[in-house]
C-alpha cells in the first residue's frame, strides 16, 4: 500500500532556501541554511516565481524583522550562527539516535509513500 502525502509538502523545496532558477522558472531547492544565509534574496526569488510583485515592495525591512527573531520564542534572538550552535548541540546528544531513526525512515518509510507531482496551475 502506497501512501500519498498532501501535495503541501511540495512547496517545501521552494521557500526552503534556493541556488538559482530550474528549467522552468522555479526556484531551485536547497536547504534552510540557505534561506537563513540568504533570506531577502531567497524570499523574493520566491516571490517572483509566485508571481507577487507586491511582495517585493519594503522586502529587506520586513526579512529582517521577521529574521532576527525566533518564530516559536519572539524574544529569543535568531541568526544563522545561533542555530547551527544549537543543531550542533542536538546533534552532540542524540546524533545516534536521529541517525538511526533516519535510517529506518529511508529503508521503511520511504519506499511506501508516493508524492504526487506538481501541476502548474490554471490560470
Amino acid at each position: 500500500m502506497q501512501t500519498t502525502v498532501a501535495p503541501a509538502i511540495q512547496l517545501r523545496p521552494i521557500v526552503a532556501g534556493v541556488s538559482g532558477p530550474t528549467r522552468s522558472g522555479a526556484p531551485a531547492a536547497s536547504d534552510m541554511d540557505v534561506l537563513l544565509a540568504r533570506p531577502a534574496e531567497t524570499v523574493a526569488a520566491c516571490a517572483r516565481w509566485l508571481e507577487l510583485p507586491a511582495a517585493l515592495e519594503g522586502l529587506p525591512q520586513r526579512v529582517e524583522a521577521e529574521f532576527s527573531h525566533h518564530a516559536k520564542a519572539t524574544d529569543v534572538a535568531f541568526n544563522p550562527q545561533l542555530r547551527l550552535a544549537e543543531k550542533q548541540r542536538v546533534l552532540e546528544r542524540n546524533g545516534d539516535l536521529i541517525r538511526a531513526a533516519l535510517d529506518w525512515a529511508r529503508r521503511e518509510v520511504e519506499p511506501r509513500v508516493r508524492l504526487p507531482r506538481m501541476q502548474p496551475l490554471a490560470v
